[in-house]
């Protein structure tokens, strides 16, 4: 009869351990959370407990509260949201990529513990641009050379990046990712650049400016000019170099001084900022037979420079 009655209350004990662990399965839970905002991880027991002590603990198994109370003393951003009586809920009311890890709520009632959820936080962002690994502001290449634009964006979750170009900023189709590679580059590439990067969160950009370097190039735009006395002449040519360097037209081999000069006029104008070309027009007023000869339109700089002769003959 002992026997029975033992088994019987064994058995009782069993069930209500079973039933005891059943209730309190813990939840597993994966958060994200935005970086600089307010997060709550969930934290619920159910069925309620009265008599109940909860915790939360951070990945290296410190304890950060107990009940409503913080303890950590690290822990100035955290607060505990009861919505119910069986919640704690552990609100951060500014996230930090410190915050970073996985959190377990646990319950004590007497001398059982016992896990209520687990919780790994994962940080999300906005775009934010990795000055150190990204190109600077104005690149600059010798023609020739191989190109390489640089935007490293930081964010999660990870940033789609996209390439524009020019004034407009049009999109340059088919091109994605933290590299624009130009091999062989040419002036024709010198322009305004721009990555733009983009996720749930947020975008930022970066703009550049891509400077190719050349010698001077020159060309007149009339290599024979007929006039006759008394008429006014004009010629032109077209100056490229990157940087532009000195330009300027000579008269028989001289530098023509244009301050000094009551013969001449001199126009420049150069297509835009960042285009290298220069139109240079030089004006001969009311020519006459000693103005007749070789203009050479000159291009300069430190490493080199270029010149095109232009001929102008009176008709007799």
């Amino acid at each position: 009869m002992k026997m029975g009655r033992f088994c019987v209350i064994g058995i009782l004990v069993i069930i209500v351990s079973a039933q005891v662990r059943q209730r309190f399965a813990y939840t597993n839970y994966t958060i994200p959370c935005v970086l600089g905002t307010s997060c709550i991880l969930p934290c619920k027991m159910d069925p309620y407990q009265k008599n109940a002590s909860v915790s939360w603990l951070n990945s290296n198994e410190e304890y950060l509260t107990r009940g409503k109370t913080i303890i950590n003393p690290d822990s100035t951003y955290l607060g505990i949201e009861k919505s119910a009586n069986n919640t704690w809920n552990l609100h951060n009311k500014n996230v930090t990529r410190n915050f970073a890890g996985t959190y377990k709520c646990e319950a004590k009632i007497g001398s059982k513990q016992m896990t209520l959820s687990v919780v790994t936080l994962v940080i999300e962002s906005k775009p934010t641009l990795d000055e150190r690994n990204s190109s600077g502001s104005n690149s600059k290449f010798k023609e020739g050379e191989d190109a390489e634009l640089n935007c490293v964006f930081d964010g999660s979750p990870a940033p789609e990046i996209k390439w524009h170009r020019g004034r407009s900023m049009e999109i340059i189709e088919g091109l994605e990712g933290s590299k624009l590679n130009i091999r062989n580059v040419t002036r024709y590439s010198q322009d305004n650049y721009k990555c733009n990067a983009s996720n749930k969160h947020g975008s930022a950009i970066r703009h550049m400016f891509l400077t190719v370097e050349f010698g001077p190039e020159v060309s007149v735009v009339t290599s024979l000019i007929r006039a006759t006395e008394h008429e006014n002449v004009i010629m032109r040519c077209i100056v490229q170099a990157s940087p532009m360097g000195k330009a300027y037209w000579k008269f028989e081999g001289k530098k023509i001084n244009i301050n000094k000069s009551l013969i001449y006029e001199l126009e420049e104008n150069q297509w835009a900022d960042d285009i290298p070309v220069k139109l240079i027009q030089l004006k001969i007023k009311l020519i006459r037979k000693n103005d007749q000869g070789n203009y050479t339109c000159h291009g300069s700089r430190k490493d080199g420079n270029h010149e095109e002769t232009a001929t102008v003959q009176l008709i007799i």
